[in-house]
Parts: C-alpha cells; structure tokens; sequence
C-alpha cells in the first residue's frame, strides 16, 4: 500500500511539472525578449531558510 501511494505521488509531482512546462519552445528559450535580465541570490541578501536555499530570483530590468 505504501508502495502504490509512493507511485501516486510521484505521477502527481510529475504531471504537475509538466504542465507547467508546456509553454517553453525553443524559440522562447532562444529569444530573451524585450527586458533585460538581472538576479538576486540568497549571498546578495534574498531571505535566507529552507524554502529559499540556493534559490535564483531573475526579474525585468528596463520596464516600470
């Protein structure tokens, strides 16, 4: 039984991140766009814990 709820979860996690996926092209990950791109790490003093651990923010740069 435990096994089976194992399984279960895994093909939820699984076609959770999928969906969420299924806008990426390679032309989307080709063309950056019209922003420019900066990032914040947890070393540049982005909240520090567990849910943020070796995290990566990434926001516009060139828009209000």
């Amino acid at each position: 039984m435990k096994k089976l709820l194992t399984s279960l979860l895994v093909l939820i996690i699984h076609l959770q991140v999928h969906a969420q996926c299924e806008t990426v092209t390679s032309e989307s990950i080709t063309n950056p766009g019209i922003y420019g791109v900066a990032t914040l790490s947890e070393y540049d003093g982005v909240r520090n814990g567990t849910d943020y651990f070796g995290s990566t923010i990434y926001y516009p740069i060139n828009t209000d």
